[in-house]
Order: C-alpha cells, then sequence, then structure tokens
C-alpha cells in the first residue's frame, strides 16, 4: 500500500493543526514568577506536614481507643481520632 497524495496533504494537515494548538497553549499560558512558584510549592510542602501530622496524631489516638482500660478512656481517644482527620480532609477536596 504506497501512501499518496491525498495522505500527505492529511499528514500535513494533522501536523499544522497540532503546531496550532501547541502554539495556542504556549500563548495564552500564565507565567508565574519564581517567588509565585515557591510560595505555591511551600503550601503545598505545609500542607503535606499537616497532613502527615493529623495522620500520625488520629493512628496514635486509634491505637489508644483499642488499649484503653476502661470505655471512657477508649472513648475519649476514639474522638481524638475522629476529630484529627477533618484538619486536613477539608483543604484537600478543595
Amino acid at each position: 500500500m504506497k501512501p499518496g497524495l491525498r495522505d500527505f496533504l492529511l499528514m500535513v494537515v494533522g501536523a499544522a493543526m497540532l503546531l496550532a494548538m501547541i502554539l495556542l497553549v504556549l500563548h495564552f499560558r500564565t507565567l508565574q514568577s519564581s517567588a509565585a512558584q515557591l510560595a505555591f510549592k511551600a503550601e503545598r510542602v505545609e500542607l503535606v506536614e499537616q497532613m502527615r501530622l493529623s495522620v500520625t496524631l488520629a493512628s496514635e489516638a486509634e491505637k489508644s481507643a483499642v488499649m484503653a482500660i476502661t470505655d471512657e478512656d477508649s472513648q475519649t481517644y476514639a474522638d481524638q481520632a475522629r476529630s484529627a482527620t477533618p484538619r486536613w480532609s477539608e483543604h484537600v477536596r478543595s
């Protein structure tokens, strides 16, 4: 099967459309300054650290709830475990 002139024209048109899309994306992208990029990265790192701390606190509270001697202590630790997670889950959804 030998490619003809029609196939060649279709390839040229496809390449031109791809090039036009790439140029449009590059033209309309928002350029961030390095300070803005650094601030955004710092926010992400802070959020990850908060998530890590919350998971650690929730995990420790869950362990304590399981190993508690009295039902009241167990309930207290279980409540602490539940309250540790929502601190960061609201940030993840937004």
